[in-house]
């Protein structure tokens, strides 16, 4: 009999108390359990930041000299390596012996609502 593979469970920090009460108020108005409304705005969040992890994955890609999808690989299976200052001046030791290519710009972070600039 073949079993059921779960998803890895995570815990987060419990969020402040403003929050916290944001939270049970959201649950509460939706019929919904805490941890239940919580996921399912955890993944609304991440719906609308897609844009900005397409454009750092590129950037961080390009940093390393390897394809997006690559990246995007090794982060999903825990063998992304941390590129530190001197594996980065390497790099560019490497690349200023060929051709350059454009690269693209860093992801420009999103700014919420009431942030100021």
């Amino acid at each position: 009999m073949a079993t059921k593979k779960t998803a890895n469970r995570f815990h987060i920090q419990p969020p402040g108390e403003l929050y916290h009460d944001a939270l049970k108020i959201e649950a509460w108005i939706k019929g919904r359990s805490m941890a239940s409304e919580a996921t399912s705005l955890l993944c609304s969040a991440l719906m609308k930041r897609k844009q900005y992890r397409d454009d750092a994955i590129a950037y961080l890609a390009q940093k390393r000299g390897i394809d997006p999808e690559l990246l995007v690989t090794q982060i999903l299976t825990d063998s992304a390596p941390v590129l530190t200052t001197d594996d980065y001046a390497i790099a560019v030791q490497d690349l200023d012996r060929v051709e350059p290519e454009p690269s693209p710009e860093p992801p420009t972070p999103r700014r919420g609502k009431n942030s100021k600039p």
